[in-house]
């Protein structure tokens, strides 16, 4: 299905294609597991939602216009003193020398620049201590965050234009605060009750909530399991 959403966009005949195909498997599992263990619990976990995107930013070519990538004559990297890795929806920024405020200063003002144009999309640029309470980019000094309409290079080359239509119909990465980002966790079986809404939880929560049906621990997880809906 993430291919599917990625080449078609998330709410076209095909993608929706792609879930009942999933959906067919999914009942075929279930079938069998219970038919051998009727006691059998079952989750259904994603790792992101989808938006559609029209538009994509090669966000690295900003970097080499302004010095901090430096490119031989034929486009290939010499060295860098910052540089965006690209995620999709949005992008971690990597300083070579995250210790120099300079550096750090030069940065912080182009994309405070950046972000200024609407053309780019960039709904927010966060610092390291922010991306660090959110979880977000280890070892990356800034954070880079596109509109849902926006979505930074699948593959372009460094020297490619800044702006140009998006190569794919539909991606993620983008912030998790808007719900169309949200993934999807979903359990069934003896014991929880069906038909109940758990609200937004924190995807963190998932594996101890597991691990806790399975009677197993998970000592360093950082969030705590689920209580989940009794019958």
């Amino acid at each position: 299905m993430d291919e599917a959403k990625h080449k078609y966009g998330p709410g076209p005949p095909q993608a929706r294609a792609a879930l009942e195909i999933i959906d067919h498997y999914i009942g075929q599992l279930v079938a069998v597991a219970r038919a051998a263990q009727p006691y059998t619990i079952v989750a259904v976990v994603s790792d992101h939602g989808f938006t559609a995107v029209s538009h994509e930013v090669n966000l690295p070519r900003a970097f080499v216009d302004a010095g901090l990538i430096t490119l031989d004559g034929g486009g290939k990297l010499v060295s860098w003193e910052a540089a965006p890795w690209p995620a999709g929806g949005s992008a971690a920024i990597i300083l070579a020398h995250p210790e120099d405020q300079a550096l750090v200063a030069r940065v912080a003002q182009l994309l405070a620049r950046l972000k200024a144009d609407p053309a780019l999309g960039i709904e927010e640029v966060i610092g390291a201590d922010e991306l660090a309470r959110r979880g977000a980019f280890p070892g990356a000094s800034f954070g880079v965050f596109y509109r849902l309409d926006t979505t930074g290079p699948a593959a372009r080359p460094l020297t490619q234009v800044l702006v140009g239509p998006a190569q794919q119909k539909g991606t993620h990465g983008h912030s998790p605060t808007h719900p169309q980002l949200h993934s999807t966790f979903i359990i069934a079986g003896p014991g929880i009750a069906a038909d109940r809404d758990l609200g937004v939880i924190d995807i963190r929560a998932i594996a101890p909530t597991i691990a806790r049906i399975l009677g197993a621990s998970l000592p360093q997880a950082e969030a705590a399991p689920l209580n989940l809906p009794s019958r």
